[in-house]
């Protein structure tokens, strides 16, 4: 073979071998931008997953205590007493009757769970009950006790699956502002006696599109964090 053939089939190896390199790039870019719109697509349906998981979840708390109430328990007897809440909070589970507890197979038959870290802003989100507000426009609404709405509450939700939240509940779509309320309180957990003015969630024009509502996510404003609730007692 002469030196030049042999420097001419080097040059085309070379020349083979570049456009075997630019073609691969040229893959690899095509997969990874496809790749970067297929995880944003399943972001979207893990936000929208997580959002029908906790309304799910509450609709299986609220027919617990619907139950219990066909059985004839009263307001006065409810609990939500688990070995996964603070008895100082909700009670003691050993000294409940087990037909008024919620989370008990004899009861309610719900099983306490919390909610997934990445459904929060940090950590497990647990699932609190409490009974110091109001829902506007669902039951009677007052700013007393005897108006006072026995609600299921999660804390810390992350916004886009409040928005998510929001928008199953037709009160606004995946891309609206979060209702704001400055009055929602988070404590008085609920051990069967109800005490103090309510205070109502709905009543103000930021926080409008909530009234009536049976669940919904807000922005509470006394410490910046979201909140999803749902009314398991109206009143």
């Amino acid at each position: 073979m002469s030196m030049q053939n042999y420097n001419r089939e080097s040059g085309n190896v070379f020349f083979y071998i570049f456009i075997g390199v630019a073609l691969f790039a040229g893959l690899t870019m095509a997969v990874s931008q496809g790749g970067r719109v297929s995880s944003s697509n399943l972001t979207r349906e893990q936000m929208q997953l997580r959002a029908t998981e906790i309304i799910d979840y509450s609709d299986t708390i609220s027919k617990a205590v619907g139950t219990l109430r066909l059985r004839g328990v009263t307001l006065a007897n409810l609990r939500f007493a688990t070995p996964s809440l603070n008895v100082a909070d909700y009670g003691d589970t050993t000294a409940i009757d087990q037909v008024n507890l919620v989370f008990h197979p004899n009861g309610g038959s719900a099983i306490y769970r919390v909610a997934g870290g990445a459904s929060v802003n940090t950590g497990n989100g647990p699932y609190e009950f409490v009974a110091l507000n109001a829902v506007e426009g669902f039951g009677t609404t007052c700013a007393t006790s005897a108006c006072t709405d026995v609600l299921m509450v999660l804390g810390d939700v992350r916004a886009d699956i409040c928005r998510a939240i929001n928008d199953y509940g037709d009160i606004g779509d995946a891309t609206s502002a979060l209702p704001v309320d400055s009055s929602f309180l988070m404590t008085g957990k609920f051990q069967g006696t109800i005490s103090g003015a309510s205070e109502v969630l709905g009543d103000e024009g930021t926080s409008a599109a909530l009234a009536g509502k049976p669940y919904g996510c807000f922005t509470n404003t006394g410490d910046g964090l979201n909140y999803f609730y749902r009314v398991l007692w109206a009143r």
